[in-house]
């Protein structure tokens, strides 16, 4: 069999896509806010999916926090979604990943789009 150039060609951009996905991935875990609360930290480690607790966080205090099922992203790193409720009554969603630190950090979903 012979290979042509255009049988090569789609398996070249594939991977150069997926390295830059993965370089740029890596490259962000510095601009990553940490979690400096070592309760919110325990929780995040320990907790069954979809249990909630009140704790002081980086969106304030005494916000209901809920953790989904833990997960291991492209990354390599165990991450989580989670819902955060205020007590006005606004809710958001974030995603905090376990870093080499054994602390979480919060990071930007990859799969959605940013908003100006």
């Amino acid at each position: 069999m012979q290979l042509s150039s255009k049988n090569l060609l789609l398996p070249l951009v594939v991977l150069s896509i997926i390295s830059g996905c993965a370089s740029q991935q890596q490259g962000t875990h510095g601009a990553q806010q940490a979690i400096n609360n070592s309760e919110l930290n325990q929780y995040l480690s320990s907790a069954t999916a979809n249990a909630a607790v009140l704790a002081s966080s980086p969106w304030g205090p005494k916000v209901q926090i809920m953790a989904g099922q833990p997960y291991f992203a492209a990354s390599g790193r165990t991450c989580r979604k989670l819902q955060v409720s205020q007590p006005n009554g606004n809710t958001q969603h974030q995603i905090a990943c376990k870093a080499d630190t054994g602390n979480w950090t919060l990071t930007r979903p990859v799969t959605q789009l940013l908003t100006p």
